[in-house]
């Protein structure tokens, strides 16, 4: 029987994600299997290469499992974890930078005068003035014809009087007045315009984390199962999650009509966020025939 091209060197790829493969074709199981969908996932592990393959079939009515290889099972899907504790609070962040000055507020409009204060007393009377220079004496009246003395004449008119003296000189001030009492005080001025915001108050501590959200519906996608022939010894299968969904794991399976040793799973693994590659390989006889298909398990966004 000729071997295969060293398939086991090539697939030893990470246990996880095997496992991931492994996932999704229990979820499917054998190739054209029907439902109702398995509640639990039986697969193979290589005892050298570790690699885990689901069967097809039985490997015999009494082993269910090639030679060199043992039996494992696990439920498809294992009940919710707890919540998880609430992380301590993270330490407060440094202060902030000192804020620039506020611009200055415009002055307020000055307050109204206040009321002037009460009159002063009056100031104390001046000393008199200097006297006025004496008016001009009138000119002698001329004198009468002296008559038979007789009956005295009628006086004669008085003289016109002189003219008015100049005024004195103004007497000295009085002395000043008592200060008059203070005015009420003026009305406020407006407000000035307010000042520029100030800096930025600390960091506030961290929140408590969330509850888990709530995990949507899954659904499991796969690629068409090409067929080849023995002339083909690799070949390479992917399939993507649709729009509006995140994948969460995927795998593959391979078949053969020759021996189940001569065709296997080499390489699975996610090629982009939302696609599964498989690789397989094979070495059959003439006349027959392998084929590979790739898995995604899809979860609702």
């Amino acid at each position: 029987m000729a071997s295969l091209p060293n398939l086991a060197g090539v697939s030893r790829k990470p246990f996880a994600l095997l496992m991931a493969g492994a996932l999704v074709l229990g979820l499917s199981g054998v190739a054209g299997a029907a439902t109702p969908t398995p509640t639990t996932i039986k697969a193979c592990v290589n005892n050298t290469t570790k690699v885990v393959r689901v069967p097809t079939s039985r490997y015999s009515a009494t082993r269910y499992c090639r030679p060199g290889s043992h039996y494992v099972a696990w439920a498809i899907a294992g009940s919710q974890g707890a919540t998880g504790a609430t992380g301590a609070p993270g330490a407060p962040g440094a202060p902030g930078a000192p804020g620039a000055p506020g611009t200055a507020g415009t002055p307020g409009t000055p307050g109204t005068p206040g009321t002037p204060g009460d009159k002063g007393d009056k100031g104390d009377k001046g000393d008199p003035g200097d006297p006025g220079t004496p008016g001009t004496p009138g000119d002698p009246g001329t004198p009468g014809t002296p008559g038979d003395p007789g009956t005295p004449g009628t006086p004669g008119d008085p003289g016109a009087p002189g003219d008015k003296g100049d005024p004195g000189d103004p007497g000295a001030p009085g002395a000043p007045g008592d200060k008059g009492d203070k005015g009420d005080p003026g009305d406020p001025g407006a407000p000035g315009a307010p000042g520029a915001p100030g800096a930025p108050g600390d960091k506030g501590d961290k929140g408590d984390k969330g509850d888990p959200g709530v995990v949507g519906a899954t659904s499991i996608v796969n690629s068409t199962a090409g067929s080849y022939a023995n002339t083909v010894f690799t070949a390479t299968k992917t399939v993507s999650c649709p729009a509006g969904t995140t994948m969460l794991g995927g795998g593959g399976i391979v078949t053969t009509t020759d021996s189940p040793e001569k065709a296997a799973i080499t390489t699975s693994y996610p090629s982009a966020l939302d696609t599964w590659t498989v690789v397989g390989g094979a070495k059959v006889g003439p006349g027959k025939t392998w084929t590979v298909q790739a898995y995604a398990l899809c979860g609702a966004n």
